[in-house]
């Protein structure tokens, strides 16, 4: 998605399936995937007119336009399938964080705990009952929400807020190994930086871990691969010594 309204689908050796609707630029697009019988995959939009675009995957129709920030919505992301009630979350400009039912378009919440706007967001699911969410603010506001029920302030840990020497670009959350116990493994939020820093908290105590340079301008997008990758073993087993030695405190 971007200026010209359009998100557009690319698939190999295919045309793109396009989605027509927004009034104004997209800045954020995330897909929703069906996993439930019934259900339909769709396309998640958040555009500078104030408004979040839901179109069926399939058929490229605009099913659902949200309506209820006052400002430009910066960043969307959508929850697992199999969350007990499926739902988008959305930031903008106008500072606050909404939860939208994918199912009808309803608002869940909305939370107004950041200070300036906000600019990108992540979910995960370590518990289906309860989704996690971060999202992160203009001037280095880092909040990270539990969905339980109807609320979600009351479970907000916020990790940053009013580091004005920097904003978070992008966010990501670390995953516990498929089919293993997650008791007792470390949750991690990552955060692309714009000072060119990528920060590491721990969600659990709510701590910074780790700030990690080497950047030569803006951090635009960040991830984690999956602890049990064999790529991630090796780059462990060439590289360790060397990251450790280079990287304060860092193991």
């Amino acid at each position: 998605g971007g200026h010209d309204k359009i998100v557009r689908v690319w698939q190999p050796n295919h045309h793109p399936r396009k989605f027509r609707g927004a009034q104004h630029s997209i800045r954020s697009v995330t897909i929703f995937e069906a996993e439930r019988p019934g259900e339909r995959s769709l396309v998640i939009a958040g555009a500078w007119d104030n408004f979040v675009y839901i179109w069926d995957f399939l058929t490229a129709q605009l099913v659902m336009k949200l309506e209820g920030h006052s400002n430009r919505v910066k960043t969307v992301c959508a929850s697992s399938s199999l969350c007990p009630i499926p739902f988008v979350l959305s930031g903008g400009d106008d500072r606050t964080v909404r939860l939208w039912s994918l199912y009808t378009g309803e608002p869940i919440y909305v939370s107004r705990l950041h200070r300036t706007p906000v600019s990108c967001s992540t979910i995960t699911q370590f518990d289906r009952e309860s989704p996690v969410m971060a999202t992160g603010s203009r001037g280095g506001g880092i909040i990270v929400f539990n969905l339980r029920g109807r609320t979600i302030d009351d479970s907000a840990v916020i990790l940053s807020q009013n580091e004005r020497s920097w904003d978070p670009t992008s966010m990501a959350f670390s995953q516990p190994p498929a089919g293993e116990s997650r008791s007792g493994v470390r949750i991690l939020l990552a955060a692309g930086c714009s000072d060119m820093c990528l920060r590491l908290w721990d969600c659990l105590h709510g701590t910074l871990c780790h700030v990690l340079g080497g950047h030569d301008a803006v951090i635009i997008h960040c991830s984690f691969m999956s602890f049990k990758s064999d790529m991630m073993r090796q780059i462990g087993q060439t590289q360790g010594q060397e990251y450790r030695r280079s990287s304060s405190g860092l193991k």
